[in-house]
């Protein structure tokens, strides 16, 4: 009998005695034997170890891990000890989960396997069932991937197209799934070495990538009726809520997505991506936003983590530059400041509970599921933006997604008062108490189907037809909450696209976006309205400020839409606005011809003063027309204004200026006109004596007659019989 090399049988002694503890602890595993319910967990798991051996990569580290030290898929020990949310319920490590009985987005009922027909890695299909028994086992699924010879997967010796052609040759034997292996499963840490995943540029356009797997068990999340466990449900059908984050889809090469990764757009490895090309990565420390792509490993990790839903963060609270806003860069600290995100006040929804005020999941839902059920709004059908609830359906005037909360049934947590900007900011004591209110007080309205139509077709770049009218004025993302004791927050953001992402009026060092700065440009002059309490608008209270350097340059912004190149159509009014240029008019930049009777506390003395439009005007609505304050300048208007061809405009303009109209007509300063000419305009019987005349937008008669017969923006006094030619607004 031939004698066996000493070499060898030391080898063999080695390789039998390095299975002893293997098949011992798969034998300690609850439940398990040398059969299969988890012959897996037997060599990927250990107490306290991460990489057991050297050779093998831990998934379940039973005493427990550190976050910062678990590999790439995460670690089961979270799942196994914190509970079903944590991660992925596998036969073996944990019972089945006890609320969800089915896979979120999907109706697969059976618990999870690490591999086989339940699993994610190895073979699914019959071909790999060799008892015959129906059902592919952990073993079956993997028998001999191990001893695969896995070059194709390595950086070195990349080769795509022999990837996938068997368990062996697939990405972490993800059946099919392509990628490249990092050799030590992402231990270090480090964004120079690191997996790398294949992803798509074109949604499902290939079922290689590492999403399109996930789609197997949760379909409904990506409409994959032709995937194994698929069915008709999902994006795009209009029949099912799960709305998802889209996945497999580049990240935009434009806007706040440019930032991905700060300046040098760093990889993330809190935030992964992945590769649509990986023959073409020159830096694995490196993304290449509009080319890399967005896929459910971005958000979540694939085994387990200390975070619910197997999120790679803590969802539940919101982190500035970290999380969500790694790629969405704009709702980062700016974001934390915002009247949403303000942890002190920021939004903060009944309905989820044990979710921090502030966060993203409040307005967002990526699943439309939270703990298997979607949370209050129920809206049963995909919504934009992963919104709660539709964000705007045109062209009503009421069915607004802001309304959800700034409305009367809010579900902010203790309701949200907005009152209009004469009781806020002019100290008057009553009016509207939600935005509801004001946009339907019957009276009048920024239109938001007007404001929807007007925005998507002036900046299509920033608004699209699935945008919230209320954009168009306020960046969810960094508005603030405005009060009247600081001059350093404002709500409203310029529609214009490079101005996206700035607060317009929060007059920051070397910005220039109050009143104050405004008029001074033109050396001319701003002063602030009295306040119906004390003191001047904006307030607070007995404010002694005066020069409009704590009020937002609301000239600047409302002219960005009302202006004289603009056309816009009002569909209350049944025509396009009137033009609006500031820069002419006498109530903007334009001065008065000789002089100005006034009340205080303007002076007749100084003509260059320069009105805002929120003197006047309510930026959401009125019961006046034409959006007209119910108080102006510290007094209560007596009375409604009902329309243009009105004679009560009196009610606004007698505010301010000196009422008493022969006055002002015939004796000040001022006066544009003879005196003993009244019949010119009022008429006196009879056409021979130069009355009765009735040109333009109304007609003479008995004083007082229609203000707005001169008056308007960009008018002249051409209505009257005796023109002066002069601008009379």
């Amino acid at each position: 009998m031939a004698e066996t090399p000493k070499g060898y049988l030391q080898d063999a002694v080695i390789f039998l005695t390095s299975l002893v503890p293997i098949f011992s602890l798969i034998l300690l595993i609850p439940g398990n034997s040398l059969g299969n319910n988890n012959i897996c967990i037997g060599c990927h798991s250990d107490s306290n170890a991460t990489i057991w051996g050297g050779i093998f990569p831990v998934v379940y580290t039973t005493d427990g891990v550190e976050y910062k030290d678990c590999l790439a898929g995460g670690n089961f020990y979270w799942v196994a000890s914190n509970g079903d949310s944590k991660g992925h319920n596998v036969a073996g490590i944990t019972g089945p989960d006890g609320r969800l009985t089915k896979a979120p987005g999907g109706d697969m009922t059976h618990q999870l396997t690490c591999a086989g027909t339940y699993g994610c890695h190895g073979g699914r299909t019959p071909e790999y069932d060799s008892d015959g028994d129906g059902i592919v086992d952990d073993f079956e699924a993997i028998g001999g991937a191990h001893h695969a010879d896995d070059a194709c997967l390595k950086a070195g010796t990349l080769d795509l197209d022999e990837q996938g052609t068997s368990v062996g040759k697939s990405y972490r034997f993800l059946n099919g799934v392509k990628g490249i292996e990092d050799e030590n499963w992402e231990q270090d840490h480090v964004n120079t070495s690191h997996n790398e995943y294949l992803g798509s540029s074109d949604y499902l356009s290939t079922s290689e990538t590492i999403s399109a797997l996930c789609t197997q068990c949760h379909p409904s999340y990506h409409d994959t009726g032709s995937l194994p466990g698929g069915d008709d449900l999902g994006i795009g059908t209009g029949l099912s809520p799960w709305l998802r984050h889209p996945t497999d889809i580049t990240l935009p090469g434009l806007g706040e997505y440019t930032a991905y990764g700060g300046p040098t757009n760093s990889y993330s490895m809190m935030t992964p991506v992945a590769r649509t090309d990986l023959y073409s990565i020159l830096d694995p420390s490196l993304v290449e936003p509009g080319k890399d792509a967005v896929m459910c490993l971005s958000c979540h990790r694939a085994h387990a983590s200390p975070y619910d839903k197997l999120l790679r963060w803590d969802y539940k609270s919101f982190m500035p530059g970290e999380g969500c806003s790694t790629c969405h860069t704009s709702k980062g600290l700016a974001y934390g400041r915002s009247a949403h995100g303000q942890p002190d006040y920021g939004v903060l929804r009944t309905s989820l509970p044990g979710y921090e005020r502030g966060g993203c999941a409040h307005c967002h839902e990526q699943h439309a599921s939270v703990n298997g059920t979607e949370p209050e709004p129920v809206q049963g059908q995909p919504s934009g933006y992963l919104l709660f609830d539709d964000n705007y359906q045109y062209p009503s005037q009421d069915k607004d997604l802001c309304y959800q909360c700034h409305g009367p049934d809010s579900y902010q947590d203790g309701g949200i008062i907005n009152y209009s900007y004469t009781q806020s900011f002019g100290g008057h004591s009553s009016g509207p108490e939600t935005i509801y209110e004001a946009f339907n007080l019957g009276g009048s309205s920024h239109s938001l189907s007007d404001i929807q139509d007007f925005i998507v077709s002036k900046w299509p770049s920033r608004f699209k037809e699935v945008s919230n009218p209320c954009s168009g004025c306020h960046n969810p993302h960094i508005a603030q909450r405005v009060k009247t004791d600081s001059a350093l927050e404002s709500a409203v953001t310029r529609p214009l696209p490079e101005e996206t992402g700035n607060v317009w009026g929060d007059d920051k060092e070397g910005e220039e976006e109050t009143m104050n700065e405004y008029v001074k440009k033109a050396a001319l002059r701003y002063q602030s309205p009295l306040r119906a309490d004390a003191g001047y608008e904006p307030g607070p209270s007995g404010s002694s400020i005066q020069d409009g350097s704590n009020l937002v340059d609301y000239v600047t912004f409302c002219t960005d839409c009302h202006n004289d190149k603009n056309v816009i159509f009002s569909t209350q009014l049944g025509r396009e606005l009137l033009p609006i240029n500031w820069d002419l008019e006498k109530h903007g930049k334009g001065m008065a011809t000789r002089g100005i009777d006034i009340d205080p506390p303007f002076s007749p003395t100084s003509l260059g003063y320069v009105v805002a439009c929120v003197d006047c005007h309510e930026p959401h609505g009125s019961p006046n027309a034409f959006l007209i304050r119910e108080g102006v300048n510290g007094d209560r208007l007596s009375g409604t204004v009902t329309g243009f061809s009105a004679s009560n405009w009196r009610y606004l303009c007698a505010c301010c200026h000196e009422d008493d109209n022969e006055y002002i007509h015939h004796h000040s300063n001022d006066a544009p006109y003879q005196k003993k000419s009244c019949c010119k305009c009022h008429g006196g019987g009879n056409d021979s004596m130069g009355g009765g005349n009735r040109r333009r937008m109304g007609g003479g008669g008995p004083p007082p007659i229609n203000c707005t017969n001169c008056h308007f923006h960009g008018s002249d006094d051409s209505w009257a019989p005796v023109t002066t030619g002069r601008r009379t607004f």
